[in-house]
Formats: C-alpha cells, structure tokens, sequence
C-alpha cells in the first residue's frame, strides 16, 4: 500500500491495521461474521479467525460449507482453560 500512498488517503492510517496476507496474494475470503473469517492465499495457506474457538480443526473448507449452505452450527470439540473473575474453569 506504500507503493501507491499517491491513491489512497492514509491521512488516518494508524500502526493498528496489519496485512494478514503478507506478500501473498488473496485468492478466497468467507467472512462469515465480525471477528469470524477465513483468508485462503494464492499458494494454498491459510489464514483463520475465530474469536474464542480453536482453529487448527476447522478448515477454510468449513467456513465455505456454513455460508453455502446456510448452516447455523459446526460442532467440534476443543478443551480450553479460562478464568472467570479469577476462578480457573476447563
């Protein structure tokens, strides 16, 4: 984006902002919810957000199934440790 600052007005352009591609072109985006998305790049890696659940066992091919198919839920199982007002829970 610095290489075109001349066409884009960056006069509120904050360090907050990352590219999440890298240099790598995106090929697929699902976006299925704030904070919820799938980025799948040019060469095959793929970049997943969700906030609050593991990603390593969903797949972008998940996040494409749930928008397709208009699908309210997707279970999988995931073991976490999180405190609530300073009691540990798992």
């Amino acid at each position: 984006m610095n290489a075109h600052s001349d066409l884009f007005d960056l006069s509120h352009y904050t360090n907050e902002f990352y590219d999440e591609s890298a240099v790598n072109p995106i090929k697929e985006f699902v976006g299925l919810r704030s904070k919820m998305y799938s980025i799948k790049a040019d060469n095959g890696s793929e970049a997943k957000r969700a906030k609050g659940i593991r990603t390593d066992k969903i797949g972008h091919g998940d996040y494409k199934n749930v928008l397709n198919t208009n699908c309210t839920k997707h279970l999988t199982e995931m073991k976490s440790i999180r405190s609530d007002r300073h009691e540990i829970k798992t």
